[in-house]
C-alpha cells in the first residue's frame, strides 16, 4: 500500500543544524512511521503519535539547545494561545462568564489542544529558524553576565513562561472580579454583567436584542444547559441607553359578519390575510398549511384564539410614526374588509357570543390553554376567545430603571384601566362592570395574574421576576413541529430534564422566551416592559395609550413625580383599586377623592414629559384628557346608548361609529 511521509519527514535542515541525518536514517524513520500508523488496532493512532514526538525530540537534540529552548517556547506560546481562545470563545459562544464553568471551558480547551498538537510539525520547523536567534540571546547573558548555559537557558524559559502566566492570569482575574462584581452589585438594581453586550445590540422583530448567548441558545433545541443565571442575564439583555429607548404598540379587535354580526369563521380569516399578504407585500405565518399571520418591517399580523386580529407594531421612535403604522394598518384592513362584508369592533370584550359561539382558530397551541384553563379559573376561556386589548411595550436604562417603571405601572395601571374602560356587556347584557375585560382576568389563573406584590418589595430585581416565573406552571413545549402538552408542569424541572413528557429534553432560550409569553401581570416584563390594563376600542384612544405612558416613563421628571405620587401607596389600597375600578372606572373612590382626580393629575404629568420630549406628542392625549375631565369613559357613553336609543339591545353597537 502506497502512503505519504508525515510532514516532520518534509522538514530539512537548517544551516544551523548541529549534526547530520543520513538518508538512510530518514528513509526508515519514514518506514517506521508508516508501518506504526497502519497498523491495526485501537492503540495504533497513539503508538503513531509517540513516535513523531519522539522523532521530534531526537531533531531537537541533533538542532542544539538552542533549537530545544525555541521549541520550548513555541510550546508555550501555542498552548497560551489555545487556552485564552478557549476562554474567550466559551464566553462568545454562551455569553457566560467562563469564571463560573471552567469545567466547560478546560473541556472546550482539551478539544483545541488536541488539534494543537498536530501542528508540532510545524513547530518544530519553528525551532529550527528560532534557534539561532536564542542562542544569540543565552550568548549575551553568558558573555556579558558570567550566567552559565543552564542559567542563561532558565531565564529565557522563565521570561516566556512568566510571560504566558500573565497573560492567561490576567483574564482569569478580570473575569473573576468581574462575576464578584456582579453578584455583589446586582443587589444593587444594577445589572452590571449583563451591560458589556448592550453597546452591540440591535432591535429586531418582537423587539429581540441580539447578544451572542441569546442568539447561540434561543433556538428550538438547546445547544447548551441553561442556568438560572442565563435567564436573569436574558432580562437584562433588555437595557438600553436612554437615546435607543423606543416605542411598540398592540393593539386586538374583534372581527364579525356585517349582515349577521356573528363572529368571523377561520376561512373568512384566512381569506383577509391572504388578500392583505397579496396586495400590501406582506410574509406570511403558516401553521399547518393554515395561514396565521403575516410579518412585514418588524410589524406582525396574529389571530388570537378567537380570531380577534392582533397587529404588533414596529419599534418606533416616536408616536407620530406609532399613529401613522396603526393608520395604515386599519387601511389596510378596512380597503378588504369591505369587500368581504365584514369588519372589527373596537372593544375590550364581546358583547353579544357566547363561548360556544365563537369559532376556535387552528393554532395548536390554543388547544392547549383551552383544555388547561378551567382547571385554575371560571374566566380563563373568557379571556382567550372573547377579548381584547391595546398595550405599550416600554424600555428601561438598567434595573434599577426597570424596577422604577415596573412599579410605577403596576401602581398606575387601574388608571389607565379606568381611562380606557370599553366593555361593559356580556352576552347582550351589561354586567355591572365597565371593564368586563379586566374583571375577567382576576378570575384566569391565580398563578399568573394579579398584582405582583413582591415586585415592591426591598431587592426587587431581575432575579426576582426570574424566581417568580420559574414557579409559574408551563403550558407546552414546541419540538419538531410539534406543540407537547405539559401543561402544569414545572420549568425547573424542564431545565433539569425532568419533564414527565419529554424525559431528557432541556430548554433553549426560545423556550424560556416563549414562557415568559405566558404569564399575565398587569405589567409585564420581557426584555421590556409591557403595559397591559386597557381595554381595545376606537383609532382615537389607541394611539393615546402609548402616549400616556411615554409621557410618565420617557421622561426623568415625569418618572419621578410619578414616584413621588404614589411611593406611600400600601399593597391594600393598590389591591382595592385593582379589585374596585373595572366596577367603577373613574368614579372609584380613592384617598378622599375619586380615580377621576387622580387621572386627572396623571394626564398632568404625562402631558408635562412629553413636552419635555420635544417631539410635539401631546395631541395624542387629548382624547383620554377630554375622558377625564368629563369623568364619562366609552363604558358609560355605550351603557347610555344601550338604555335609550338602543332599546337595551347590542345590536346597534355592531356599526360603522364603533368598526373599523
Amino acid at each position: 500500500m502506497q502512503t505519504l511521509a508525515p510532514r516532520t519527514a518534509r522538514l530539512r535542515p537548517s544551516r544551523y543544524q548541529r549534526g547530520t541525518c543520513c538518508a538512510a536514517q530518514e528513509q526508515d524513520s519514514v518506514e517506521n512511521e508508516a508501518q506504526a500508523v497502519h497498523k491495526p488496532g485501537p492503540l495504533s493512532w497513539f503508538r503513531a503519535q509517540h513516535q513523531k514526538a519522539q522523532q521530534g525530540k531526537d531533531r531537537l537534540k541533533a538542532l542544539g539547545s538552542g533549537a530545544v529552548l525555541a521549541y520550548g517556547a513555541l510550546v508555550h506560546v501555542s498552548t497560551t494561545a489555545v487556552l485564552v481562545t478557549a476562554f474567550l470563545a466559551y464566553e462568545a459562544r454562551t455569553g457566560l462568564n467562563p469564571v463560573k464553568n471552567l469545567v466547560g471551558v478546560f473541556k472546550l480547551y482539551a478539544l483545541m489542544a488536541a488539534g494543537n498538537s498536530a501542528a508540532m510539525p510545524l513547530r518544530l520547523a519553528g525551532a529550527a529558524a528560532l534557534a539561532p536567534v536564542v542562542d544569540k540571546v543565552t550568548g549575551v547573558l553568558e558573555n556579558r553576565f558570567g550566567f552559565n548555559k543552564f542559567w542563561s537557558s532558565t531565564v529565557v524559559m522563565g521570561s516566556i513562561i512568566g510571560v504566558s502566566v500573565f497573560v492567561v492570569g490576567g483574564l482569569f482575574l478580570s473575569r473573576l472580579l468581574l462575576f464578584v462584581g456582579w453578584t455583589s452589585l446586582r443587589q444593587q438594581k444594577v445589572a452590571v454583567w449583563a451591560l458589556p453586550r448592550l453597546a452591540t445590540a440591535e432591535d429586531g422583530s418582537q423587539r429581540s436584542l441580539h447578544n451572542s448567548r441569546i442568539n447561540a441558545v434561543a433556538t428550538e433545541t438547546a445547544t447548551a444547559p441553561l442556568t438560572k443565571d442565563d435567564l436573569v442575564a436574558y432580562l437584562a439583555s433588555g437595557c438600553k441607553p436612554r437615546e435607543r429607548w423606543r416605542i411598540g404598540t398592540e393593539h386586538e379587535k374583534l372581527g364579525y359578519t356585517i349582515a349577521t354580526k356573528r363572529r368571523l369563521e377561520y376561512e373568512q380569516i384566512g381569506q383577509l390575510l391572504t388578500q392583505i399578504k397579496e396586495r400590501f407585500n406582506w410574509q406570511p405565518i403558516v401553521e399547518g398549511g393554515n395561514i396565521i399571520g403575516l410579518l412585514q418591517d418588524g410589524q406582525s399580523v396574529t389571530l388570537e384564539p378567537g380570531g380577534q386580529f392582533e397587529l404588533s407594531g414596529g419599534i418606533l421612535d416616536s408616536l407620530h410614526k406609532t399613529c401613522a403604522e396603526v393608520n395604515t394598518h386599519l387601511y389596510q384592513v378596512k380597503s378588504i374588509s369591505e369587500e368581504m362584508g365584514i369588519a372589527f369592533l373596537g372593544t375590550g370584550f364581546d358583547p353579544k357570543w357566547k363561548f360556544e359561539d365563537v369559532p376556535q382558530m387552528p393554532k395548536a397551541r390554543y388547544k392547549i390553554m383551552r383544555e388547561y384553563m378551567p382547571k385554575r379559573g371560571d374566566l380563563g376561556r373568557d379571556m382567550m376567545f372573547r377579548s381584547c386589548t391595546v398595550q405599550v411595550n416600554l424600555d428601561f436604562e438598567s434595573e434599577r430603571d426597570m424596577v422604577e417603571k415596573f412599579r410605577i405601572g403596576l401602581a398606575l395601571q387601574p388608571v389607565a384601566t379606568a381611562l380606557f374602560a370599553n366593555s361593559p356587556f356580556k352576552e347582550g347584557k351589561p354586567t355591572g362592570f365597565l371593564s368586563w375585560r379586566s374583571r375577567v382576568w382576576t378570575d384566569t389563573d391565580p398563578d399568573r395574574c394579579g398584582n405582583l406584590p413582591f415586585v415592591f418589595e426591598p431587592g426587587f430585581g431581575f432575579e426576582r421576576y426570574v424566581d417568580y416565573v420559574l414557579d409559574v406552571p408551563m403550558y407546552f413545549v414546541y419540538r419538531d413541529g410539534t406543540y407537547h402538552d405539559v401543561s402544569g408542569q414545572s420549568f425547573r424541572d424542564f431545565m433539569k430534564g425532568r419533564l414527565p413528557g419529554l424525559p431528557g429534553v432541556v430548554p433553549s432560550l426560545k423556550d424560556w422566551e416563549t414562557h415568559l409569553t405566558t404569564v399575565f401581570p398587569e405589567v409585564r416584563l420581557k426584555r421590556f416592559l409591557e403595559m397591559r390594563g386597557a381595554d381595545g376600542g376606537p383609532f382615537r384612544l389607541i394611539c393615546g395609550l402609548p402616549a400616556l405612558w411615554v409621557g410618565l416613563l420617557y421622561d426623568e421628571e415625569a418618572q419621578q413625580q410619578c414616584l413621588d405620587l404614589t411611593s406611600d401607596w400600601t399593597q391594600q389600597e393598590m389591591d382595592y383599586l385593582r379589585e374596585e375600578v373595572p366596577r367603577q372606572a373613574l368614579r372609584t373612590p380613592f384617598r378622599g377623592g375619586t380615580v377621576q382626580d387622580l387621572a386627572i393629575e396623571v394626564l398632568e404629568i404625562a402631558r408635562g414629559g412629553l413636552e419635555r420630549r420635544g417631539k410635539e406628542e401631546g395631541k395624542y392625549l387629548q382624547q383620554l384628557e377630554k375622558i377625564a375631565e368629563s369623568g364619562e369613559t366609552q363604558a358609560d357613553r355605550l351603557l347610555h346608548l344601550y338604555e335609550t336609543e338602543w332599546n337595551r339591545s347590542v345590536d346597534p353597537y355592531f356599526s360603522p361609529e364603533f368598526s373599523f
